[in-house]
C-alpha cells in the first residue's frame, strides 16, 4: 500500500449515490480531453485497483464523469498503459 499523504484526493459519487474518497494517481490529456486515474481510499490507505475517469476544471473544482463509451475507454486505457 502507498501512503495517502503523497496524493491529492477527490470525492466521486458511486452508482448507489454515496460518495467515496479516491486518491488521484495520475492525470493526463488524450485527444484534447483530460483524464484522471484514481484508486479508492479506505481508512487513510490507498487500495489496490485503478479507475479511469474523464475530468475537467470548473469554477467549483474538478468535474469528474464516467467514460460511458466503450471505444473511448479502450483507447484511453491503452494510451495510459503505454505511458
Amino acid at each position: 500500500m502507498e501512503e495517502l499523504k503523497t496524493y491529492d484526493t477527490v470525492m466521486i459519487p458511486l452508482s448507489d449515490g454515496q460518495e467515496q474518497e479516491f486518491a488521484i494517481i495520475d492525470e493526463f490529456d488524450y485527444e484534447e480531453q483530460h483524464y484522471i486515474v484514481v484508486s479508492r481510499v479506505l481508512e487513510d490507505e490507498i487500495q489496490d485497483g485503478l479507475y479511469l475517469y474523464r475530468a475537467s476544471e470548473t469554477e467549483e473544482g474538478l468535474d469528474i464523469s464516467r467514460i460511458e463509451d466503450e471505444e473511448e475507454f479502450a483507447q484511453v486505457s491503452a494510451f495510459f498503459e503505454s505511458k
